[in-house]
């Protein structure tokens, strides 16, 4: 509600961002309304205790995913999940590439995503970009982690080609899984 009625931005999101709730059938609400203003001060979220987490329910994040491709009312669906920061130009760098790419119905295009180390500045091309990855302040999803789990297609070849904008989409191939 904060991000739909009270911000600089609100009618951006209001027009262009959707939002699923959705339930457990043994734990539906019985209703949604949530008393709002935007004069109240927002709470810190690290303190909130959840409905979820107070009664033990899982977090399906991957049927989250399918009920908003399923419902989704456009052509294309970019799913993000909320505190990924994607290239601010990435939508017309692909729709660029969608258009002079010859692209079969049901491709999948993988967005590779970064972890960013803690009070570092998010980098605004791709030269910052590399050059974080070179200083450690910036590393692949997960890499840390499991290095395996996620592991980028034609990452060092993508590392090597300065010529590309971190914004701009390549159609470089196609991976299966």
């Amino acid at each position: 509600m904060y991000y739909r009625s009270c911000t600089e931005k609100s009618t951006l999101v209001t027009d262009y961002v959707t939002f699923h709730l959705y339930f457990p059938m043994t734990h539906m609400p019985k209703n949604l309304t949530v008393p709002f203003s935007c004069d109240e001060l927002l709470e810190d979220p690290s303190e909130w205790s959840s409905y979820r987490t107070e009664n033990g329910l899982d977090y399906p994040i991957n049927l989250g995913r399918i009920i908003a491709r399923e419902t989704a009312t456009t052509h294309f669906i970019f799913a993000s999940d909320i505190d990924l920061y994607p290239s601010s130009n990435l939508i017309p760098m692909f729709l660029l590439m969608i258009d002079t790419a010859q692209v079969l119905d049901k491709t999948v295009f993988v967005t590779p995503i970064f972890e960013i180390a803690e009070r570092k500045k998010i980098p605004k091309n791709k030269l910052e970009l590399v050059q974080a990855i070179k200083e450690q302040d910036v590393f692949a999803f997960h890499d840390r982690l499991c290095p395996d789990c996620d592991t980028l297609p034609f990452y060092n070849e993508w590392l090597q080609n300065t010529t590309s904008n971190m914004g701009r989409p390549q159609f470089s191939g196609r991976c299966c899984a």
